[in-house]
């Protein structure tokens, strides 16, 4: 007779946190990781980092201004820095909220 396994659990990080909680708040992002999306042909980005108190924070996004930006940032991550920024939430020239980085 075969030996029966349970199916495993999905790897979920500890330290997730809801993207929309960041906002207001300067991150230190130490790693990102891009990855394919399990709804149509997009994408999203798996961010890693500490927040000012430093607690650790593992978030998820697809919101494509954050996608750009931290596209334009993998060579630092590549190196091993880490990126400092501040999270906000904008309304564009159309009225549409969206998310970005900027300075801290």
């Amino acid at each position: 007779m075969s030996k029966v396994v349970d199916f495993p659990r999905a790897e979920r990080p500890t330290d997730l946190k809801p993207f929309k909680e960041l906002v207001d708040h300067v991150v230190v992002i130490s790693s990102v990781e891009f990855l394919p999306s399990s709804f149509g042909g997009g994408e999203y980005v798996r961010i890693r980092g500490t927040l000012e108190n430093g607690t650790t924070f593992t978030t998820n996004t697809s919101a494509r201004v954050i996608l750009r930006q931290l596209k334009r940032l993998t060579p630092f991550f590549e190196r091993g820095e880490e990126v400092r920024a501040r999270v906000v939430r904008r309304r564009s020239a159309r009225g549409t909220m969206y998310y970005a980085f900027e300075p801290p």
